[in-house]
């Protein structure tokens, strides 16, 4: 009885020192210990759940599942400055991220930081400019329609 007693404070402490002073800032649904998994276990509607998250807790929240924070942000400023302007400078992805998805998307910008990662954003830069998605329009359109038909059948 001792020793479960002993593991249970010995998780809160883990919980309350890891969990809630690394995202203090931010807001969560999480629940102490289960973190956002009662929630999501046998939910197959994720979507409608983040959007009641989003009016809930604001365009930026935190969610953890068995230990993994995720930082939602549903703010294009915000996701703009992230992703175009500084995040080789600031932001990053961690070797947890990087580890998991390597194998799947290799050394390129989806995985890559610093200077690996702007050689290929900079490479990457000219395909998205204005006047090749312009270009590119009546294939979306094609496509996206097929997509639509599917989704109806």
């Amino acid at each position: 009885m001792i020793f479960v007693s002993l593991l249970l404070c010995t998780l809160l402490i883990i919980y309350l020192v890891k969990f809630r002073t690394k995202n203090k800032k931010i807001p969560s649904p999480d629940l102490p210990i289960l973190g956002s998994l009662p929630y999501l276990l046998g939910n197959t509607k994720t979507l409608p759940l983040i959007h009641k998250w989003v009016q809930q807790y604001g365009k930026v929240f935190s969610v953890s599942v068995l230990g993994g924070a995720s930082i939602f942000i549903h703010d294009p400023k915000s996701l703009k400055h992230i992703l175009s302007k500084q995040f080789g400078k600031i932001y990053g992805k961690g070797p947890k991220f990087r580890d998991q998805y390597k194998d799947f998307f290799g050394n390129g910008i989806f995985v890559s930081n610093g200077e690996q990662w702007r050689y290929h954003r900079n490479l990457a830069s000219p395909l998205f400019s204005e006047e090749s998605l312009r270009s590119h329009i009546s294939i979306f359109t094609k496509h996206a329609y097929r997509v639509i038909d599917r989704l109806k059948n």
